[in-house]
């Protein structure tokens, strides 16, 4: 019997799945946490040197000082210090403490580590070293093809628990360099999760999921604004995001194992118990002996070397690796930047979360019913327009700081659905048989190269407006090449390298034309040779569920 028709047997999408999805999507609202929240307890407020405090020194306002002044009379530093130096009858003197301003959360890590001036390059390290062990923990989580999804959901659920009571304890930036390392290759499970809600749910109710589960990142997003206003310090915020790692005790209890990956791995006889289980708690009565087999369709892989051994194919793969990195940029450069739309750093988390809903919503809108390609590069140049004129508005007036705040808006909103819009986009131009791995190659470099977002933040130092145009720029400049890649909507998608290589741009009909044909010929014609090797590749998988044979034995169907 085939793997979907069992999945709609034993209730398509009931409350077995609706237990599992509940379970798994907080994964993907404790992945955002540990983003956000670091971004948040790195928010740097306005500060002072402490010195001022003391006589002879010169007073001072939050104005972030480096250095202060005080009288050449006041103490009998060695004129060799040279952190000293003369002007007038004042001396100036580099700060050896800070005091911050009470803005918004009492206590960051900024504050705790004095993170400033000589230190200000440290928030930036802490936040691509978390970067880095995300891009490692991608590379960890496909372990599940290995291991078994469930199995990597708790081996990451157990780091996940260790990692984020870990940094609480480090008493050095230093280690707290090494903790969010080891906090970041926790993070990529949600992924996994939402692989393995996939593969238990009906084909038909996949779709609504999916988005589902990406809205709860969105709501995750806006909770870290509240996590942080109830915190008020680092320490304690780190602490209460714990609690959202609780769901993986849910998982322990309510999730199993993928019964595809089970079938696909040759035990079938656990897969049936685990439709049985299902079953049960749907309200189904159902039972493994109603069949005999379970077929699924195996799609046929490549090498990921194929993507760059024919030239089109090579075009293809180069752009949207490109496109995938740019966007992965400036989402998260601007994700981290916890004052890019509202100096208020609650009401800005607040609001970027809420604005990912629509802007999700807008890309599935667009996609289905435009197009992916021209919406796609409308919204990436939109949107590099509003990011660029964002640093350039100024905020005398009521009605300036309104269009500044407007154009903030639209920016990260089209960007962020230009870029759920390619993810769908970029996919469908890769061959069926190289799909997983140019999704895999573009997701892994847009990882790794994600690193260097906050250090492009942190040109804003240089200049203010340096990070908006480095975003902005390179969001229409790499968009530009998508102009390169054939129109998917309504398109049959290659399903070998040799055939994306007939899939160009301005020979869509064409190319839709020929697939159609052929698909008459594999109908007519269905023993010619041709076609026998076309189907030998996608010939289903089997595996036995334990069904007796006449001799009382077991009788196992051999994988194909």
């Amino acid at each position: 019997m085939e793997y979907e028709k069992i999945l709609t047997q034993i209730g398509g999408f009931g409350r077995a799945q609706l237990m599992v999805f509940l379970s798994l999507s907080m994964t993907s609202v404790k992945a955002v946490l540990d983003l956000q929240l670091l971004a948040l307890m790195l928010h740097v407020s306005p500060f002072r040197c402490a010195q001022q405090n003391s006589s002879g020194y010169e007073p001072q306002g939050f104005d972030s000082h480096c250095t202060i002044s005080r009288s050449s009379e006041a103490g009998n530093a060695s004129s060799a210090d040279p952190s000293l130096y003369s002007a007038g009858n004042m001396t100036e003197e580099a700060c050896t403490e800070f005091e911050f301003e009470n803005d918004f959360i009492r206590l960051t890590m900024v504050k705790d580590f004095q993170l400033v001036c000589a230190r200000d390059i440290y928030p930036t390290i802490l936040m691509s070293v978390y970067f880095f062990g995300d891009a490692c923990g991608m590379l960890f989580a496909t372990l599940g093809d290995r291991i078994g999804r469930r199995t990597i959901l708790l081996v990451c659920g157990c780091v996940d628990i260790v990692t984020t009571v870990l940094p609480v304890f480090t008493p050095t930036v230093e280690w707290q360099i090494g903790a969010r390392f080891l906090k970041g290759l926790a993070s990529p499970v949600y992924y996994q999760g939402l692989l393995l809600v996939e593969e238990l749910t009906a084909a038909k109710h996949r779709a609504m999921l999916g988005n589902l589960y990406w809205l709860l990142w969105c709501i995750g997003y806006s909770l870290c604004s509240l996590i942080a206003y109830l915190g008020q310090e680092w320490r304690i915020i780190q602490l209460i995001s714990l609690a959202f790692s609780s769901s993986y005790i849910l998982v322990y209890f309510l999730v199993p194992e993928s019964p595809r990956w089970l079938v696909l791995k040759g035990r079938t006889k656990e897969a049936g118990r685990v439709f049985e289980k299902m079953a049960r708690w749907n309200g189904i009565r159902w039972r493994t002996n109603k069949f005999d087999k379970i077929v699924i369709e195996e799609t046929p892989t490549g090498r990921t070397l194929e993507l760059f051994t024919y030239p089109i194919m090579r075009r293809k793969t180069l752009i949207i690796v490109f496109v995938m990195l740019v966007y992965s940029l400036a989402y998260y450069g601007l994700t981290i930047d916890t004052t890019f739309i509202i100096d208020d750093v609650y009401i800005n988390t607040a609001v970027s979360g809420v604005l990912e809903i629509p802007a999700y919503l807008l890309a599935w809108q667009v996609s289905e019913r435009i197009g992916r390609r021209t919406p796609t590069v409308a919204m990436s140049i939109v949107a590099g327009v509003a990011i660029i004129a964002v640093p350039f508005i100024p905020q005398e007036k009521q009605y300036l700081f309104a269009i500044k705040v407007a154009m903030a808006l639209i920016g990260k909103c089209l960007l962020t659905a230009a870029y759920s819009a390619m993810d769908i986009y970029g996919a469908e131009n890769f061959p069926t048989s190289l799909r997983n791995n140019g999704v895999f190659l573009s997701a892994v470099v847009a990882g790794f190269l994600s690193v260097i977002s906050p250090v492009i933040n942190y040109l804003s130092t240089v200049a203010e407006w340096l990070p908006a145009v480095v975003f902005g720029g390179l969001t229409i400049v790499s968009v530009l090449s998508v102009l390169w890649l054939p129109e998917t909507k309504d398109m049959p998608l290659p399903d070998t390298v040799k055939d994306a290589e007939k899939f160009v741009r301005g020979n869509e009909l064409n190319w839709r034309a020929e697939h159609e044909e052929r698909e008459r010929q594999v109908v007519d014609n269905f023993t010619e040779p041709e076609d026998l090797a076309a189907s030998e590749m996608r010939r289903p998988r089997y595996g036995s569920i334990g069904v007796e044979n006449g001799s009382g034995n077991e009788q196992q169907f051999p994988s194909v």
